[in-house]
């Protein structure tokens, strides 16, 4: 599992495309997709499914979405 400071290194690569990932879930949020790409698995053949775990626009629309919860 990568987050958003580690690199793909050349050896994480080959990890993933010798342990034949399928598919890709990507919980980040699309500005964090747009500065940081999607990495190497989708080049590799994996399917790529992007669900954010927070929307897009951040805590703004996620109170909007579930209320205030504070």
């Amino acid at each position: 599992m990568l987050d958003g400071k580690t690199a793909w290194r050349p050896q994480i690569c080959t990890r993933h495309a010798t342990s034949r990932v399928s598919t890709q879930i990507d919980l980040r949020q699309p500005d964090e997709i747009r500065e940081q790409g999607r990495g190497p698995l989708e080049s590799s053949g994996a399917n790529c499914v992007h669900l954010p775990v927070i929307p897009e626009g951040g805590s703004t629309t996620l109170d909007e979405l579930v209320g205030d919860t504070g």
